[in-house]
């Protein structure tokens, strides 16, 4: 992970371009992708989850992303920590 200790943010083992899987038919669209090697158990990026004040709604803001398939759209916090690759 990053070398700074103060970090509260660090996305250093992954980068983000354009997806060889984009297309015309399936639309032009990002992929994630490693920078190095990523074990089973390895902490992938740290600090990317904000919790968001009460009653915040992340639909009707366009600088918020979030996703779900209940409604409020919440991402569960427990959902994101357990992702396993």
């Amino acid at each position: 992970m990053s070398n700074h200790a103060e970090t509260k943010i660090d996305c250093s083992k992954v980068y983000v371009k354009q997806s060889s899987f984009s297309n015309e038919t399936t639309g032009m669209f990002d992929g994630a992708f490693a920078t190095v090697p990523i074990k089973e158990g390895d902490l992938v990026e740290k600090g990317v989850m904000r919790r968001l004040p009460e009653g915040f709604d992340g639909n009707t803001c366009p600088y918020i992303f979030t996703w779900s398939t209940e409604r409020p759209n919440k991402v569960r916090e427990r959902d994101l920590l357990t992702e396993r690759f």
